[in-house]
């Protein structure tokens, strides 16, 4: 009873005054008292001040004015809650919007930032950086050889002594940072945050020790430059990437000196002696020049030498524990899907209530109800709504709101049916009666693209379509005599049903081709006969005259 009252006070109610029962609260004694919104607010005074602690905090650190603030926005369950919003308004002069859903807030970033990179749309481009809320500093241990850190941060180098602040509050995350000691031994990191009174009560500051070891010994015995990566991740978690020593040593490089050649005269250009001339002496063959000389130059490189890093007391959770809290963490998830629910049905008793009472008294739904149960449903749907706002209906579940949505359905689903056929009966009708009309005329068609069909397809489709017109005949006569009142005689979904198989049977037959017409024979020509001669091949010519004495006695 006292969560309820919390709640309905914490809300936007109309109600000033709410009573307030505890039953058996001492000696088997009840306790009934009233309590209202003026009392409400001067009991949660002091919690609406520390909500707005951090509103005030968020201000002072960004340096933001009131004058550079355009609106408000406030998302979340707590601004339910009147005491909350009315703060937020005598605090910032305006008043809070609530435009922006808390489940629907991520899936507008995600449309903004598709639209950002869309080809097909043009928007303000916007960007979210997330950071770090504490300041975290790092501690070391001192050595001989003084005691002093570097810290590079995109490229700035900055030189402090022991207990550095290296990521400042509000750093942004991720965020990575270049440390370099000069060490010549082992030595440890300690991180933790810098300022323990801005944590949550209870709240470890320290974070962390690495030691970072193997660290090589220079031919002088001096420090070693040491370069250590500190990251914090996009969660805000500190971690240390790798640790290298870095040398620099001398490398000795050979640069060959270029070849100094004289010039010397072609062979055919030199002068042809006489004969008489003593021989000289050819010169050797080769470069006369001077001889290739070679210099050497000596340059710096710097040697990496990855050292170990070890972490120690990180304050991470154990396994049992992180299982632990994941177990309770989904607990969670269930109640809040069970709690969402939950919510929805009772919504959906409440909205079919509010719904069905207009439009059953006057409505839509009013010629489609008899009055014997249009009374039963009216006092129905009123005993309803008190048990709604009823102690029972708060702790009532979720099977319990089912079933009483489903009761009130029993009266108010037949008139929700008859009401929806009669404005979708003449609508399917009329596509039946135009599938009958259509296909009736195409079977009696004489048109030439029709003449194909034989006469017994035609009268397989005068039948189904006979049929389909006869059973609409009949259905339309039985809703007729019926009253508005009355269970529906066929259904819009029956009348599409039947017209799907008038159209199915029908069509098939109706958009047959033609057959394809026979192809004329080709008239061929006999081939010429000839000389029988002709075809027995060359003959061997007659011996001429004078060739032999037989041929010329028979002349």
């Amino acid at each position: 009873m006292l969560e309820q009252v919390k709640q309905q006070l914490s809300g936007y109610t109309t109600l000033t005054k709410l009573p307030v029962n505890v039953e058996c609260l001492q000696n088997d004694r009840d306790f009934s008292s009233f309590i209202d919104t003026d009392t409400w607010a001067s009991i949660t005074q002091g919690l609406i001040n520390r909500a707005m602690e951090p509103v005030k905090s968020v201000l002072r650190e960004a340096k933001v004015t009131f004058d550079s603030i355009e609106e408000i926005e406030v998302v979340g369950s707590a601004t339910r809650s009147p005491l909350v919003v009315g703060a937020l308004r005598d605090f910032f002069g305006k008043e809070p919007k609530r435009t922006m859903n808390s489940e629907e807030a991520v899936a507008k970033g995600c449309a903004l930032q598709a639209a950002m990179i869309s080809p097909n749309f043009k928007v303000r481009e916007f960007s979210i950086a997330d950071s770090t809320p504490y300041s975290i500093a790092l501690s070391w241990s001192a050595t001989a050889q003084g005691d002093h850190m570097e810290t590079e941060s995109d490229g700035v180098k900055e030189k402090s002594e022991k207990g550095n602040i290296v990521f400042s509050k509000h750093n942004v995350l991720p965020s990575a940072k270049m440390l370099t000691f000069m060490r010549n031994q082992t030595f440890e990191v300690t991180a933790s945050y810098a300022e323990p009174s801005e944590l949550a009560p209870g709240t470890n500051p320290y974070i962390g020790t690495f030691t970072i070891s193997n660290i090589p010994t220079l031919p002088d015995g001096g420090a070693s430059k040491i370069k250590v990566k500190v990251r914090l991740d996009l969660h805000g978690l500190l971690s240390m990437d790798g640790a290298q020593a870095l040398e620099e040593i001398e490398v000795e490089e050979e640069e060959p000196k270029k070849e100094e050649v004289k010039d010397q005269p072609m062979p055919d250009a030199a002068p042809i002696p006489p004969a008489d001339a003593p021989p000289q002496a050819e010169p050797a063959s080769g470069n006369t020049g001077e001889a290739a000389e070679s210099t050497s130059s000596k340059k710096r490189k710097i040697k990496k030498h990855d050292l170990t890093l070890t972490s120690s007391g990180l304050s991470a959770l154990s396994g049992p524990v992180l299982e632990k809290f994941k177990a309770t963490e989904f607990e969670m998830a269930a109640q809040d899907r069970h709690i969402k629910e939950l919510q929805e049905k009772k919504n959906d008793l409440e909205a079919y209530i509010y719904s069905m009472r207009d439009r059953v008294n006057g409505g839509d739904l009013s010629e489609y109800i008899v009055e014997s149960d249009k009374t039963v449903f009216s006092q129905l749907m009123d005993s309803m709504e008190n048990w709604l706002y009823s102690d029972e209906a708060e702790h009532a579940n979720k099977s319990t709101f089912v079933s009483k949505l489903e009761d009130l359905r029993k009266y108010g689903g037949p008139a929700e049916e008859r009401y929806r056929e009669a404005e979708e009966r003449p609508l399917a009708v009329s596509e039946l009666q135009a599938a009958i009309n259509e296909y009736a005329a195409l079977a009696s068609s004489t048109d030439a693209a029709y003449e194909h069909i034989s006469a017994e397809d035609r009268e397989k489709v005068q039948n189904e379509v006979r049929q389909a017109a006869d059973w609409l005949g009949t259905k339309q006569s039985e809703q007729g005599a019926k009253r508005k009142t009355d269970p529906v005689a066929f259904t819009s979904r029956e009348i599409r049903v039947k017209r799907d198989s008038l159209q199915y049977f029908c069509r098939p037959i109706m958009n047959k081709p033609k057959p394809a017409a026979p192809k004329p024979e080709s008239k061929t020509e006999p081939a010429p006969q000839g000389n029988p001669e002709e075809k027995a091949g060359p003959q061997p010519e007659p011996a001429a005259a004078g060739a032999g004495g037989m041929d010329e006695g028979l002349d």
